[in-house]
């Protein structure tokens, strides 16, 4: 079923990039057009999100390629951004280094950031904000994301990796969505010889830090 949508969905993406084909659109169509490209872009993250689970039961092959993170970053920015705006969450992207290029699988890494940041933004207050960073050095990306939530208490933070886990946050709906994306955030980090942590406490938000390789060392078997 998967495979399914994700074909119908590319049949959708590629008629809405040759909509402008047709004719001239005037700045209300085409925002609402782009509107409806992020919209498309989320649900094939979505449903990449579900494959990626299939990978991982079965075990996950990595596809070695460069990948321009600062343009990952904000491609998975516009595709959260309609989230964003209905909990009317600022997300800037502040001490983000241009040109960071490293290798890794870029389908994967892209779910992995999404999903930290779908989480950060799920869980930031009304009108809260979300900060992310993106440090170069000259082994290692440090990439970060700071949210606004409600923060994650100690006796939570050593299982907020696990799947579908809730954490104890206060609010009676959050604590009802967890769900499997962190779990596979981490995954995918750990298949990229890199790591992922959580700095929190209660009511002072949240610090996702992704540390990845810049040169992934892959063995023959892919993994």
């Amino acid at each position: 079923l998967s495979h399914d949508l994700r074909s119908t969905i590319t049949v959708m993406q590629g008629y809405s990039k040759m909509l402008p084909m047709v004719g001239e659109l005037n700045p209300t169509q085409q925002d609402y057009l782009e509107k409806i490209k992020n919209g498309l872009d989320t649900i094939m993250t979505l449903v990449e999100g579900i494959l990626t689970e299939d990978r991982i039961e079965k075990g996950v092959v990595l596809s070695a390629g460069e990948v321009d993170l600062p343009v990952m970053i904000q491609s998975v920015v516009a595709q959260l951004e309609s989230l964003a705006n209905q909990k009317r969450v600022k997300i800037s992207l502040t001490d983000v280094t241009p040109d960071v290029v490293i290798q890794g699988d870029a389908v994967l890494l892209k779910q992995a950031i999404y999903n930290v940041l779908h989480n950060a933004i799920k869980f930031s207050e009304l009108d809260g904000s979300v900060v992310v960073k993106l440090t170069d050095t000259e082994e290692h990306v440090l990439l970060e994301v700071h949210d606004s939530g409600p923060g994650i208490s100690a006796l939570d933070t050593p299982f907020i990796f696990e799947k579908y886990y809730h954490p104890k946050t206060g609010d009676a709906t959050l604590e009802k969505t967890g769900g499997s994306g962190l779990y596979i955030a981490k995954f995918i980090i750990d298949a990229h010889r890199g790591t992922i942590t959580v700095e929190s406490e209660l009511g002072k938000g949240a610090v996702f830090k992704i540390q990845l390789p810049k040169r992934l060392a892959i063995k023959k078997d892919g993994r």
